[in-house]
């Protein structure tokens, strides 16, 4: 499932034309993971911590939790254009 999570973002990255921070959606999986719905990361932080699934979820078969895409932008704002492009 960590794997998963990795590629979608890594997807995202190569293919989308703007720069995104990664926020956590924690979707009413279970009380650990509600204290972390909503947070914010930058996606270098993402990739290095591989936060989902979380280890410490409390739901019984496993984690509900997913990454969303937070679109950055200049102080204009413009979309930040994605450097890998």
């Amino acid at each position: 499932l960590e794997q998963i999570h990795f590629d979608k973002l890594m997807i995202s990255w190569i293919t989308l034309p703007f720069k995104f921070d990664v926020q956590i959606d924690s979707a009413s999986c279970c009380s650990f993971c509600a204290k972390k719905d909503k947070q914010i990361f930058s996606l270098e932080k993402v990739f290095a911590k591989k936060y989902l699934p979380f280890d410490k979820c409390k739901r019984e078969d496993i984690c509900s939790c997913s990454y969303s895409i937070v679109p950055l932008h200049d102080e204009s704002g413009k979309l930040l254009p994605n450097d890998f492009l």
